[in-house]
C-alpha cells in the first residue's frame, strides 16, 4: 500500500513539466487559466498590442476643473467607434464601467447598464477611455467579413449534433511563416461555437512568447451572438450582438514568476466578455520571432484532434524558396491530407483534417499526444549534425566549469574515498538529489541550453535539462565514464526519428555503462529519488545520443521493480474485532513516492495513515505507524502500520463468525471496467507487480468451516491468482497481479476487464469459522 496509487493497477503519472504550446490548443482540450480583468498588456507588444488606453485624472481639483473637463470633451470628441468600456473612478473610491455618453466642463454623463447617471466635476477623480481589439467596421454581425465565421451563422453547429460536446470547434487552424534569416511568424485563427456551460471556459485563455525573441499582436477576439428571428418574423427579434476583447481584459505576464533564475517567458492572458451558450467565439493573433536563437529553433507540432468534434484542423507552413522541411504525420486513425503549393515564390505545406470526433475521455487512456493525429515539422537536418553541434555548445560550458578550483575541489572531496568509478558516481547522484531542487521548467519555456554549471550550482535548483547536465559536468570533472543523450517523454507522443530537431527533446539523461539499471540511466530529480528508480517519464523514453546522434530507447524497469509486497499478521478476537499489522516494501516509484512522507511531520504522517485506515474500513482504530530507511534512499524503504477494526466479523448464529480478507476494496474495485467495450487504448507509466501474503490466528476455541477456493484470471500481459490456507489454527491468504505490458489496445480490453472482475470478487469472498 504505498502513497501513490499502485503503478499494477493504475497509471504511474510522469513528473516533468509538459511541454508548453505555441498556441492555444483548442482542439487538445486543455486549459491554462483567465485573463485577468484589470491588467493592460506589457511586455514588447506588436503594431496594435498593449496599446494604453487613454486617461484623465484628478477631475476634482479645485480650479483646474473647468480645463481639465474641457480635455476631457475633447477626448470624447475624439474617441474613435473602437473605444468602448470606460472606467470612471469616482472620488469615494467607486469604479463604474461603461461608456461616456457626453461631457462637459461640469459634468459627465456616464452610462452602465443600459442607465446613464451624471457626475460633476467634484465628483469624478478619473476616466479611462478603452480601446476594443476590432477590425475596422466590424462592429455588427453585417460588417463581419470572415468567410468562415458568415457560413458558421448561417449553418450553426447544435446540441442535437453534437450531444456530448461542450463546443464545436468550427477551425482550429495554426500558420508558420518562415523568413530567410531563421525568423518566423506564427500565426493562430480560432472559431468555436459554445454549446453547453462547460464550453464556455474557453473563451478565456492565452498564448506564450519570449519577450526578448519576439513580439505579439493580438488582432482581435469576439463574441458573436447571433440574431433571433421575432413572433413571424415581426415581433421579438433581435439583431444580434459582437463583443470584442478590450485591452482591459489583457495581461501579459511573466512565467514562473516564482522562480527568478527561469523567468524568460511571458504568457499573454485575455478573456473574450458576453460569451453564452449559442454565441460564437473567434480569435486571432501573430507571434513575431524577431531575433534566431539556435537553441530556441523552429519547430512546429500540431495535434489534429482534441476532446470536442473539430470541423477543421489545420497547420500551414510557409517556407521561402530553398529552404526545406522535415516532416512526419501520424494518423492515428484519422486521415490527414497533406498539400503542397506554391504562392508567390514561397512553398507552402497544408496538414489538414477535416470532421474530426472528439476524443472521449475513458479511464486509464493515455495521453493525447498518443491518441490524437500528429504533425511534426522543422527545417530539415539529421541527427548527426544536431547532436554534434548540440554537444559542441554544451562541452564550452563543461570545459569552463571544469576551470573552477572550487568546483574541482568539491568533486574532489565528494569523490576522494570512491572505490571505482561507479561509486563515485553514485555518490554524485546521492548529493545533487540531497541537495538540489527540481523547477519544472520545459526547455521550450526557457531554452535548450541550460545553465552554465556554477549557475546552477549557486542556485541549488534546476531545471530537468539544467540537473542532468550539472551531474555530467561534476562525472566529466570526476574521471567517470558516461554518455549523455537528449530523450523525449512518451507521454508527450512517439519521438519521431525522421524529424531531427532540438524541439522534440524533453530532458537529458546521463548513460552510466557497467551500471546495474535501473541506475544504468540516472537523472538526479530529488531527494527521494534513489539510483534504484527510473521515473515514469524515463520509461519508455527515446532520444538521440550526444555527440554522435546514435538512437537512444529506454527500457521499462521489469515488474518487480516497480512493485509492492505487503506482508500481515493478524488477530480475530472472539467478539469479531480485528487486530492487524502491514508490513508494506515498495520498491522503484511506489518508493519513491512513499519517501516524500519524509518533508511531512510524525502527526501529518498519522492523520494521513488513519484516513488511509478509516477508508478501508470504516470505525478502524490507527494503533501505530513506523518507517525504516525513509530518509536514506540508498536502503529499502519499509513501513508499518497496525489497526484495530472492530466487528470485523460477523456472528451467525451462536457459534459462526464470517468475514472477508481484510483488503482495499477500492484498490480492487472493478468500477473503471464497467463499460463492455473502449474506444481507446489503456496505458500506464510503469509495469507493475502486487503480492500480498496475510497470516490470520483464529480465536481461541475456533476452528475452520468454511474456506474460498481463491480466484485466477489471466488476461493480456497479465496474470492474477489468490489462494486460501489452513493449518494449526492460522489462517493464510495470498495473492499475486502482475502487469507486463505499458499498454493494452481496445482489442485486449474484454480479456482484461475479466480479469479485473475476478479479482474483484476476492474482496467478496468469505471465509467461515466456528466454534
Amino acid at each position: 500500500m504505498t502513497m501513490n496509487a499502485h503503478p499494477a493497477i493504475t497509471n504511474a503519472r510522469s513528473s516533468i513539466p509538459a511541454a508548453p504550446s505555441r498556441a492555444w490548443p483548442l482542439c487538445a482540450g486543455q486549459n491554462t487559466g483567465s485573463a485577468s480583468s484589470t491588467s493592460a498588456a506589457r511586455g514588447k507588444p506588436g503594431p496594435r498590442a498593449g496599446r494604453a488606453a487613454p486617461s484623465v485624472t484628478g477631475l476634482g481639483t479645485g480650479n483646474r476643473r473647468a480645463a481639465v473637463l474641457l480635455l476631457l470633451v475633447l477626448l470624447c470628441g475624439l474617441v474613435p467607434a473602437t473605444a468602448t468600456g470606460d472606467v470612471l473612478t469616482l472620488n469615494n473610491g467607486d469604479e463604474l464601467f461603461g461608456t461616456v455618453a457626453s461631457a462637459t466642463p461640469e459634468r459627465v454623463a456616464f452610462e452602465v447598464d443600459g442607465k446613464v447617471r451624471t457626475f460633476t466635476a467634484t465628483e469624478v477623480l478619473k476616466l479611462e477611455l478603452e480601446v476594443l481589439r476590432m477590425p475596422p467596421g466590424e462592429d455588427t454581425i453585417d460588417g463581419i467579413k470572415d468567410s468562415i465565421v458568415q457560413r458558421t451563422i448561417l449553418k450553426m453547429p447544435t446540441a442535437a449534433e453534437f450531444p456530448e460536446a461542450t463546443r464545436v470547434d468550427v477551425l482550429d487552424e495554426e500558420r508558420y511563416d518562415l523568413a530567410e534569416d531563421g525568423t518566423w511568424t506564427h500565426a493562430v485563427h480560432r472559431v468555436f461555437v459554445v454549446l453547453k456551460e462547460a464550453g464556455r471556459d474557453t473563451a478565456n485563455t492565452s498564448f506564450p512568447y519570449f519577450p526578448d525573441l519576439e513580439t505579439f499582436d493580438l488582432e482581435y477576439g469576439r463574441a458573436i451572438s447571433p440574431g433571433k428571428a421575432g413572433f413571424l418574423g415581426l415581433v421579438g427579434g433581435s439583431p444580434g450582438t459582437v463583443r470584442y476583447v478590450s485591452d482591459r481584459t489583457i495581461a501579459d505576464e511573466s512565467d514562473f514568476a516564482t522562480v527568478p533564475l527561469y523567468q524568460r517567458r511571458h504568457t499573454v492572458k485575455f478573456a473574450i466578455p458576453e460569451v453564452g451558450i449559442g454565441t460564437i467565439v473567434e480569435w486571432k493573433y501573430r507571434v513575431q520571432r524577431t531575433k534566431a536563437d539556435p537553441m530556441l529553433p523552429f519547430y512546429a507540432e500540431k495535434l489534429l484532434r482534441g476532446n470536442e468534434p473539430c470541423q477543421v484542423s489545420r497547420l500551414v507552413v510557409s517556407l521561402p524558396a530553398g529552404k526545406k522541411v522535415s516532416y512526419k504525420v501520424e494518423e492515428n486513425g484519422i486521415p490527414v491530407e497533406v498539400r503542397t503549393a506554391e504562392e508567390g515564390g514561397r512553398q507552402i505545406l497544408t496538414f489538414e483534417a477535416r470532421e474530426v470526433p472528439p476524443v472521449l475521455e475513458e479511464p486509464q487512456q493515455p495521453s493525447l499526444a498518443r491518441l490524437a493525429p500528429r504533425v511534426v515539422c522543422a527545417l530539415a537536418d539529421d541527427w548527426k549534425a544536431v547532436a554534434a553541434g548540440y554537444a559542441a555548445e554544451l562541452q564550452k560550458m563543461v570545459d569552463e566549469a571544469a576551470q573552477d578550483a572550487a568546483l574541482r575541489a568539491i568533486v574532489g572531496r565528494l569523490t576522494r574515498d570512491g572505490p571505482d568509478p561507479l561509486t563515485k558516481a553514485r555518490w554524485l547522484f546521492l548529493f545533487l538529489g540531497k541537495e538540489f531542487t527540481h523547477v519544472g521548467v520545459h526547455p521550450q519555456a526557457f531554452s535548450y541550453r541550460p545553465h552554465p554549471p556554477l549557475l546552477t550550482f549557486q542556485k541549488k535548483q534546476g531545471s530537468l535539462l539544467d540537473l542532468a547536465f550539472l551531474y555530467h559536468t561534476l562525472l566529466t570533472i570526476a574521471g567517470v565514464d558516461h554518455r549523455l543523450a537528449l530523450a523525449r517523454d512518451k507521454d508527450r507522443g512517439a519521438f519521431l526519428p525522421e524529424v531531427p530537431s532540438l524541439g522534440q527533446a524533453d530532458f537529458l539523461v546521463v548513460e552510466l555503462p557497467g551500471a546495474t539499471a535501473p541506475f544504468n540511466l540516472a537523472l538526479p530529480i530529488g531527494d527521494h529519488v534513489g539510483p534504484d528508480v527510473r521515473l515514469p517519464f524515463l520509461q519508455g523514453a527515446a532520444g538521440v545520443y550526444l555527440p554522435d546522434g546514435a538512437p537512444l530507447r529506454v527500457p521499462f524497469c521489469p515488474p518487480e521493480g516497480e512493485g509492492e509486497v505487503v506482508t500481515g499478521e493478524g488477530e480475530l478476537r472472539p467478539d469479531g474485532s480485528l487486530r492487524m499489522q502491514l508490513v508494506s516494501r515498495p520498491t522503484g516509484n511506489g518508493q519513491a513516492g512513499t519517501r516524500t512522507l519524509k518533508n511531512q511531520s510524525r502527526d501529518e504522517i498519522r492523520v494521513l495513515f488513519e484516513r488511509i485506515v478509516h477508508a478501508r474500513f470504516p470505525g478502524a482504530r490507527l494503533l501505530d505507524v513506523s518507517f525504516e530507511n525513509l530518509d536514506n534512499v540508498s536502503k529499502p524503504l519499509v513501513y508499518t502500520f497496525e489497526f484495530e477494526v472492530p466487528d470485523f466479523a460477523l456472528r451467525s448464529g451462536s457459534d459462526l463468525l464470517v468475514f472477508p480478507m481484510p483488503l482495499d476494496r477500492d484498490a480492487y474495485s472493478a468500477n473503471l471496467v464497467g463499460a463492455p467495450r473502449r474506444l481507446t487504448d489503456l496505458a500506464w507509466g510503469t509495469l507493475g507487480r502486487l503480492e500480498q501474503r496475510f497470516s490470520i490466528r483464529l480465536p481461541p476455541g475456533f476452528t475452520l468451516h468454511a474456506l474460498p477456493e481463491g480466484v485466477t484470471a489471466v488476461g493480456p500481459g497479465m496474470v492474477y491468482g489468490s489462494t486460501y490456507g489452513y493449518a494449526a489454527g492460522t489462517l493464510t491468504f495470498r495473492d499475486l497481479l502482475v502487469r507486463e505490458r505499458d499498454r493494452l489496445t481496445p482489442a485486449d480490453y474484454p480479456l482484461y476487464k475479466r480479469l479485473i472482475e475476478a479479482r474483484a470478487e476476492t474482496t467478496d469472498q468469505l471465509v467461515v469459522i466456528r466454534k
